[in-house]
């Protein structure tokens, strides 16, 4: 924090929190979901990185059961994929 001080002043000793270090360098996507009239284009998009999302955590042996509070994280490595 002393460093930040010396180097940056008092703008050093705000919180950088949440806060890209590379401005426009980030998800473009990030914020997709939260939009109300999304284009087709973007609703694709959307859908699209949702599908990658999934591929990745089925690749790493887990599905997601729920939304919320209620969200459980679940083991897929004993279960049968096949039906």
């Amino acid at each position: 924090m002393e460093k930040a001080y010396l180097e940056f002043g008092i703008e050093g000793l705000k919180s950088q929190t949440g806060k890209a270090k590379h401005p426009g360098k980030g998800n473009h996507l990030s914020g997709l979901h939260l939009k109300k009239n999304k284009t087709r284009e973007e609703e694709l998009e959307l859908e699209n990185l949702k599908l990658k999302v999934e591929v990745a955590r089925l690749k790493k042996g887990y599905q997601v059961k729920g939304v919320g509070s209620k969200k459980e994280y679940v083991t897929i490595k004993d279960l049968n994929t096949k039906s």
